[in-house]
């Protein structure tokens, strides 16, 4: 009998573990959030909803002091200035926290986090406040913030999706690096844009991130120009990547963890210039192929010339006249078909501004519905292993 109710005592003491405990809170001076908590809450909430003012010092309650907090509502708080020791950053330096910012390092590295609401008076994200919270599923981030910072949501490998504002004009570097999140943007913002979960600029000449769900192989859309810093970073199950001729810079370590490449097209006769980031496994195995009466050039560049395997394809990709692949209906109605394709390729639609539009993989039998867009002129670019067919469409 003993042993039985020890059983249970024990039992039931780890049920009360797992529970949700939520907490609401008025902070009225910044830096006080541990010393309203009592010894309880501060080792067993895990939704805590706060509201008043806060500051660094009370992030630091968060993300050290209150193990098993798991969610976070501050949407009704406001986030003061801080200077000095206490904050998240640990430095021999009094760090500097901005007002109405999330501070720097805020949750870096927190483990358990699985959500936080924000409050609509923040106006930045700062550096590596999110870094490696894998938990981290979904982010929202307020029409508010103009501004998010270096490696910001880094390493968030399970975040699903992030909304990014019209307000948003600075995106820092390796901001989404190695997360998982699809990147949605608002058609209205200025500076940047998304495709297919892809973040770019807002003309997409230049290719900031790509979630590392991505699979399979990957074709970078020929207006781009630019392959942002760790771009690809960690893209650890795309298997072959097709570089246009348009793209002349790869940023530093782009592609750094796709360990699972077996071939990388690279269709420019010059070797764009950067840092790839490939590992020795992959540069022996990998195989890359550059147009014909280009591979000299590829071995001889200080970044290339890695790759043990180097073959020349027989066609570089050029704008070709394919009388086998059609384009149809025309004028559209509501959905455009690709015929004669024997085979699957990559179609890319831009507007009169040369902005695109829409970026699909297609096949014979895929529709493609082009209802939502406007009259007028358009062109067609359907990549193949052949070369891209380049077809106008009038849609009336």
């Amino acid at each position: 009998m003993k042993k039985i109710i020890t059983l249970f005592f024990t039992l039931s003491l780890t049920l009360i573990g797992l529970a949700q405990v939520t907490k609401t809170i008025n902070v009225i001076v910044p830096g006080t959030l541990e010393f309203q908590l009592t010894v309880n809450e501060l080792a067993n909430v895990s939704d805590l909803i706060i509201t008043g003012t806060i500051d660094a010092r009370d992030f630091v309650t968060m993300m050290d002091k209150m193990p098993k907090l798991t969610k976070v509502d501050i949407s009704d708080v406001s986030i003061s200035a801080y200077t000095g020791y206490d904050g998240p950053f640990d430095e021999p330096v009094a760090w500097v926290y901005p007002s109405n910012t999330i501070p720097a390092g805020a949750f870096s590295e927190d483990y358990i986090l699985s959500k936080i609401t924000f409050s609509s008076s923040i106006t930045s994200i700062g550096d590596y406040a999110f870094q490696n919270c894998k938990r981290l599923t979904s982010v929202i981030i307020p029409s508010s913030v103009t501004s998010i910072k270096t490696g910001a949501f880094e390493g968030c490998s399970n975040m699903t999706f992030v909304t990014i504002s019209s307000s948003v004009d600075a995106i820092n570097e390796s901001a989404f690096s190695g997360s998982s999140s699809i990147i949605s943007v608002d058609a209205n913002n200025p500076n940047y844009s998304s495709l297919d979960g892809v973040l770019f600029n807002k003309n997409k000449t230049i290719l900031y991130f790509c979630p590392i769900t991505k699979n399979g192989s990957f074709t970078i859309p020929s207006s781009v120009t630019t392959i942002g810093d760790s771009g690809f970073e960690d893209c650890s199950s795309v298997t072959s990547f097709i570089i246009p001729s348009s793209v002349t810079t790869i940023g530093y370590e782009a592609f750094g963890g796709c360990n699972s490449l077996t071939s990388i097209y690279v269709y420019g006769e010059k070797p764009p210039t950067g840092i790839l980031g490939l590992n020795r496994t992959v540069l022996a195995t990998c195989t890359l192929y550059v147009p014909l009466g280009c591979k000299n050039a590829y071995q001889a560049d200080s970044e290339w010339n890695y790759f043990t395997h180097i073959v020349e394809k027989t066609t570089a990709i050029q704008i070709i006249d394919n009388e086998r692949i059609s384009l149809y209906p025309n004028p559209t109605i509501s959905n455009l078909h690709v015929s004669g394709l024997g085979g699957t390729a990559i179609l890319e639609m831009f507007g009169a501004n040369g902005e695109m539009l829409l970026m699909n993989k297609v096949n014979d039998s895929k529709s493609i519905s082009v209802e939502n867009f406007p009259k007028g002129m358009y062109v067609v670019k359907i990549i193949t292993d052949e070369g891209i067919v380049e077809r106008k469409l009038i849609k009336k």
